[in-house]
């Protein structure tokens, strides 16, 4: 990639809070999941925040938000092509909840990375993977016959939101295997990010989850489980996950 002529070297920027531990104790392999794709497989850099107040939320999101803003060397280069975040959590509809059980609103943590905060990192894929409840209903089930340039920068261009679930919905997992939307999420990412772009990925993730048999209880279960990620996206082009040494063979520092 070029930035006025000259060659820009871009590493990624991986962001983890994790503002309540849940009671299945998904997140201590979650995190595993995560640290061991996005730093040991990618060699992205990592931060990791484990049970964080409302203040430390606010806190680490005007900290990964400054640290963007300043994102260039005196070469002009860049370090960072990405920014992901993921979120792990108790949660609702609109929100998911801090330590503190104070209820942080999703749209309060997209609003901190739009192109209009970060004019500076403006044009690169920002990505939010969301592991929370957005209610407490459980998917219903349905049988049918029939299943089968360049421009000026839009403020919220260039943005990817992963959920675990539709509006109003559970979220599950296992203490074994973690969440599903992390477990099935990374697996697929390591099988296929050489290849895919993430979009791509996604429409197998959400397939996996929604229908793997691994991921669905069978009928008349004392709890069921049923799940459906969907994700919202303004990414205007496709978005590859690199490893670092990769980066760095092709746009040498």
């Amino acid at each position: 990639m070029s930035d006025d002529n000259k060659e820009t070297t871009m590493q990624s920027d991986w962001e983890h809070l994790s503002p309540e531990v849940t009671p299945q104790n998904e997140a201590p392999v979650d995190e595993k999941y995560l640290k061991a794709f996005f730093g040991a497989e990618l060699g992205w850099d990592v931060k990791y925040h484990e049970d964080c107040n409302e203040a430390e939320v606010q806190e680490h999101l005007k900290e990964t938000r400054t640290i963007l803003k300043d994102d260039k060397y005196n070469n002009g280069s860049f370090k960072y092509y990405c920014l992901f975040v993921a979120v792990m959590s108790h949660g609702g509809e609109e929100y998911f909840l801090t330590k503190d059980e104070k209820e942080f609103k999703y749209a309060d943590v997209f609003s901190e990375f739009t192109n209009g905060k970060i004019p500076e990192f403006a044009g690169r894929p920002k990505v939010f993977l969301m592991q929370s409840c957005k209610g407490k209903e459980v998917q219903n089930e349905i049988l049918s016959d029939h299943v089968r340039e360049q421009c000026p920068i839009l403020d919220d261009s260039d943005i990817l939101v992963i959920w675990a679930t539709t509006p109003g919905c559970k979220a599950f997992g296992r203490s074994s295997d973690g969440s599903f939307l992390i477990e099935v999420t990374i697996n697929h990412f390591q099988q296929k990010f050489a290849s895919d772009d993430v979009e791509c990925m996604l429409s197998d993730i959400r397939r996996t989850i929604a229908y793997g048999q691994k991921y669905r209880s069978t009928p008349g279960a004392n709890v069921p489980y049923r799940q459906m990620p969907c994700t919202w996206s303004t990414l205007t082009d496709k978005l590859y996950l690199i490893r670092y040494q990769c980066v760095l063979q092709k746009y040498p520092r």
